[in-house]
C-alpha cells in the first residue's frame, strides 16, 4: 500500500504529476485517478473549502482519496534537537509506516517542536519525520542521500530551482550530522507546509533561537520567496 498526501489550494498542486508517480499506477489509472480528485476538490469548493489536504491510497490498480481539512501552516518552525532512531520498515515507500511516524511526532511536540529528526545508527540525521530537510550554508546547499531518505517530491523541484539560482548541490550520502544542521540555514519541505525555515531548536527543555542572519549567501531566494515560486509552478487539478 503506498500513500501520497499533499495541500490543494484554489484547484491547484504543487507537483501534482510526482504524487501520482509515487503511487505506482499506470498511466490510465493516474487518468482516472486525477479525474475523480477534481471532483472532489469541485465538491469541496462547491462547500466553501478552497484549500484541502487530501491524503491518497493506492495498491494494485484501486485507490481511496480521503479529504481532509486544510490547516494553518506555519511559516518558522521550531525542529526538536533530540533525534529519534530511524525504525521505519519500508523508508523509501510512503504509506507504511505513518502510524510510527505519528507515534515521533507526539513525542515531538511533548518537548515543544514543529518537526522531529529520525537518525541511523551512525547517529547522522536522515530526514526529518515528516518532512525532507536541506542545509544552506554560502552558496551550497546539501542535501540527504542516505539510503533510507524518502523520495521527496517538493525536493524535486526546489533543488533545481536554487541549482538555477546559482547554488552548488552536495551530497550527504551517511545523512547530516547535527552541527551542521545547527550551523546551516535549514529548510525544512513536505507537500503540505511547502517550505517552513527552522528558526529555532528544541533542546534540552529549553527553545535556542538561531542566530540573527542567513547562512545562506544573501543573493540566494529566501524561503517564502521559493515558496511563492512553487504556487506560480502549480499544477490545475
Amino acid at each position: 500500500m503506498r500513500a501520497t498526501s499533499f495541500r490543494v489550494r484554489d484547484g491547484k498542486v504543487r507537483n501534482l504529476a510526482g504524487h501520482l508517480e509515487r503511487l505506482g499506477l499506470s498511466e490510465a489509472e493516474s487518468q482516472r485517478l486525477r479525474t475523480e480528485l477534481r471532483q472532489r476538490v469541485h465538491d469541496a469548493a462547491a462547500s466553501g473549502a478552497h484549500a484541502i489536504n487530501p491524503i491518497i491510497w493506492a495498491d494494485t490498480g484501486s485507490w481511496t482519496i480521503d479529504v481532509r481539512p486544510d490547516r494553518t501552516i506555519k511559516s518558522h518552525i521550531i525542529m526538536d534537537a533530540h533525534p529519534h532512531n530511524d525504525e521505519r520498515r519500508q523508508p523509501q515507500v510512503k504509506g507504511p509506516d505513518l502510524m510510527w511516524l505519528s507515534t515521533r511526532m507526539n513525542i515531538t511536540k511533548g518537548r515543544g517542536a514543529d518537526e522531529g529528526l529520525l537518525k541511523a545508527p551512525s547517529g547522522r540525521i536522515i530526514e526529518g519525520i515528516y518532512a525532507h530537510l536541506i542545509a544552506l550554508h554560502g552558496n551550497k546547499v546539501a542535501v540527504s542521500t542516505h539510503p533510507r531518505t524518502l523520495r521527496s517530491i517538493t525536493a524535486a523541484q526546489v533543488i533545481p530551482y536554487l541549482q538555477q539560482c546559482g547554488m552548488t548541490v552536495v551530497e550527504r550520502t551517511e545523512g547530516f550530522t547535527l552541527q551542521e544542521l545547527h550551523e546551516a540555514e535549514v529548510w525544512d519541505l513536505n507537500a503540505f507546509s511547502g517550505i517552513r525555515l527552522v528558526t529555532a531548536w528544541a533542546e534540552y527543555g529549553d527553545v535556542i533561537d538561531v542566530p540573527a542572519g542567513r547562512a545562506a549567501a544573501a543573493q540566494v531566494p529566501t524561503s517564502e520567496e521559493v515558496n511563492r515560486w512553487l504556487w506560480e509552478q502549480a499544477d490545475v487539478v
